[in-house]
């Protein structure tokens, strides 16, 4: 664990291989919690707001979603331009009736390449919700 927040929104976790540094990161997973987010908005829009505010930002990404049921979504978002911003991430959105969560692995590379892409889909369809545990 590289970095967290927790406010009144959600929490958020950061995570970075052992030995990188989390201000010049290459691959990143980052696990989110929305606590009673389910209640304003389905997962498919809150997927739609998430490339929506990407596009905001001045980005043309590319976008390919690998599923998208009631319950989970998997998409990937490219970012190709500009060359400082270049990064490929993957995202599963999944939701109870407790909350949203998300799951993201981003790469700093315009392609993460078919062997990385497989890899990755694989451990977030068989990664189970993150959700905060009470101390």
């Amino acid at each position: 664990m590289a970095w967290g927040n927790k406010n009144s929104i959600g929490t958020t976790i950061e995570y970075i291989p052992a030995g990188d540094d989390i201000n010049h990161w290459q691959e990143l997973v980052t696990s989110q919690s929305f606590p009673e987010l389910q209640k304003k908005y389905t997962l498919k829009q809150f997927a739609n707001s998430l490339i929506e505010n990407i596009k905001s930002l001045g980005y043309q990404p590319i976008i390919t979603f690998y599923e998208d049921t009631e319950n989970r979504a998997i998409l990937e978002m490219r970012i190709e331009q500009p060359k400082n911003q270049v990064q490929d991430e993957l995202v599963m959105l999944t939701e109870d009736d407790k909350g949203i969560y998300l799951l993201h692995y981003v790469i700093k590379k315009a392609d993460m390449g078919d062997k990385n892409r497989q890899k990755w889909l694989k451990n977030l369809k068989n990664s189970e919700k993150l959700k905060p545990t009470k101390h």
